[in-house]
């Protein structure tokens, strides 16, 4: 059984649960009309804080989360079949991974909830979320330095890395000296736009998958 199509939910399910959620909130105008990648009139939570949209989010990204502790696993058991021991970086992966998955759950249980425990839970469940999700694509992606990865998907995935450092980084100074509502608009573009490159990886897991030929065979022992 070909696994790829693991990589590739990954990356299909969020690119469409979040677009479907903005696009919602928008028609029922609990956010304004624009294109949140350039302009960020609005972050990912707050596009799916508000029924209807809210119950699209909650019911993709749960199940999102699962298919990246599903995909995490596999990544590992890829490695090892790409001749990588299975030693701490392979189980720092995984735990990164599972990690960041769990964080998602709370945080999608949490959105639309309204108390202090849970702004605590979103605010901490998508900053964990997307901090170990990027660690664990930053040790992949060593592992990948070391073994017989075509080239182009080595780049990509180095490409897509380093895109969501520099994002990171260039946004702190701008941050730093600006305030109100600029501020407000240059995180939510951050956010758009680090969600998406983030999620791009998955999708370059996906041809490589495909390229390395990555496969699951089930049998049954024979009794004598």
């Amino acid at each position: 059984m070909p696994l790829r199509s693991i990589a590739l939910l990954a990356g299909l399910i969020p690119l469409f649960s979040v677009h479907a959620v903005y696009l919602i909130s928008a028609i029922f105008e609990h956010v304004s009309w624009c294109v949140p990648y350039l302009d960020g009139c609005t972050s990912i939570s707050k596009a799916g804080r508000h029924s209807p949209a809210n119950y699209v989010f909650r019911a993709t990204m749960i199940p999102w989360a699962v298919v990246l502790m599903i995909y995490w696993t596999l990544v590992c058991e890829w490695l090892i079949a790409m001749g990588d021991k299975k030693g701490l970086v392979n189980r720092a992966i995984l735990y990164f991974g599972i990690i960041a998955a769990v964080f998602l759950i709370l945080y999608a249980a949490a959105l639309g909830s309204e108390g202090q425990i849970y702004r605590l839970l979103r605010r901490y469940g998508v900053i964990v979320f997307f901090a170990f999700t990027y660690l664990a694509q930053l040790l992949l992606l060593s592992r990948l330095n070391k073994l017989h990865v075509p080239p182009s998907i080595y780049n990509l995935k180095l490409t897509l890395c380093l895109m969501q450092f520099f994002i990171g980084l260039i946004s702190l100074p701008v941050r730093a000296y600006s305030s109100g509502d600029l501020n407000s608009r240059i995180e939510n573009i951050v956010e758009w736009n680090f969600a998406l490159i983030m999620i791009l990886y998955f999708v370059v897991t996906y041809f490589a998958w495909r390229a390395s030929g990555f496969y699951a065979s089930f049998f049954v022992a024979k009794s004598e």
